[in-house]
């Protein structure tokens, strides 16, 4: 890594729409927060921060979430 580049890790979280029709696939909710040195804690913040977006939590079937961590 160059003086001039830096490393930005990530924790992200999608909610998607699964019903069959039209909105199957639409994006309802995303977030993408910084991976913290406890890896949960960035995952939590990503997934409190969509469910926060979401307009209706009793539906929800499924989350995805994805992070990147740098191992030294």
């Amino acid at each position: 890594m160059t003086p001039q580049t830096r490393e930005t890790f990530t924790s992200d979280a999608v909610l998607l729409d699964l019903s069959e029709g039209s909105r199957r696939g639409q994006v309802l909710a995303s977030a993408k927060h910084p991976t913290t040195p406890d890896v949960t804690l960035g995952i939590q913040n990503a997934i409190e921060s969509v469910l926060t977006q979401a307009q209706s939590k009793s539906n929800i079937q499924a989350l995805c979430i994805g992070t990147t961590v740098r191992f030294a």
